[in-house]
């Protein structure tokens, strides 16, 4: 009977194992998805900051011909556009890092459910297995019942 249990939580301890590797497992592709996500965030700040600079440039520009009108609609017109190429870089960057997101979470379902579906597969075996257990447990005490009667009556 002890051996029989040392048997079932030996198992218990190589699902946990199995759940902990995959669990490794899933948080170092997440470790990596978040560097390449820093990297995007990186490459945000620095068209931040060059779209700052160059508002800033086309503001010094505008103070200095603040009589012209043609050049202050001429700036005008840069800055539309300046601020036209940085929608459109971060729209490009968002769709990117929106589209990493979910490919990560995909992945990330299909371990979890695997982990789980591979549990439950276990849980099932091991229920089916103490069934045995069981059936056979059952079988030899009423063996021994039987046996015990015979000999109460003195029949054997």
């Amino acid at each position: 009977m002890a051996g029989l249990m040392d048997m079932i939580s030996n198992r218990d301890t190589s699902v946990d194992k199995s759940i902990a590797e995959t669990t490794m497992q899933c948080l170092k592709e997440m470790k990596k998805q978040t560097g390449e996500n820093v990297e995007l965030v990186k490459k945000i700040n620095t068209l931040v900051e060059a779209s700052i600079m160059k508002i800033k440039s086309l503001e010094a520009k505008m103070a200095a011909s603040q009589a012209d009108s043609v050049a202050i609609e001429e700036l005008r017109q840069e800055m539309k556009n300046i601020k036209s190429e940085f929608s459109d870089e971060l729209t490009m960057i968002k769709n990117q890092l929106n589209e990493d997101i979910n490919k990560e979470n995909a992945k990330l379902y299909k371990n979890i459910k695997g982990i789980l579906e591979e549990y439950d597969d276990k849980q099932q075996k091991k229920i089916k297995s103490i069934g045995r257990i069981n059936k056979a447990i059952l079988w030899f005490l009423f063996l021994i019942t039987v046996l015990l009667i015979t000999n109460i009556l003195g029949i054997i």
